[in-house]
Formats: C-alpha cells, structure tokens, sequence
C-alpha cells in the first residue's frame, strides 16, 4: 500500500513538474506574439511596411543574382 502511494506520489510529481514547463513554454510564446503583434501595430503608413519588408526584400534578391550568376557562368 505504501508503495501504491509513493508511486502515486511519483506521478503526481512528474505531471506537476511538465504542466509547470508547459506553462512556461506558453508564457514565452505569449509574450513573443504580444511583441510581435505590438510591432505591426506600428504599421501606419506604406513607409513603414517597407522599412519592415526590406531585409526580406534584399534577401530575395542577391538569391535571384546567385541564381542569375549561376545559370550565366553554366
């Protein structure tokens, strides 16, 4: 009987200790959506989008000249 308990003990440890992750894991999610949604609110104007847009946007183009670069020199 006192081993049922201890194990029971045991699980309920166990369970504790991964909802207490869990709940952590989504706190860091929430406050990482809450920061990003904060960050498109600021969106006001075409200047904006694009101040946001160009990393992105210059990212996608020196893969295009790599592309362009290689299907030349081929």
């Amino acid at each position: 009987m006192e081993q049922s308990a201890n194990d029971m003990e045991h699980e309920i440890y166990a369970c504790t200790s991964e909802i207490k992750k869990a709940t952590a894991g989504a706190e860091k999610a929430v406050k990482t959506v809450s920061h990003k949604v904060a960050k498109l609110k600021k969106i006001r104007s075409f200047r904006d989008l694009l101040l946001l847009a160009t990393p992105v946007i210059v990212l996608i183009d020196i893969i295009l000249r790599a592309i362009a670069l290689t299907v030349h020199i081929g």
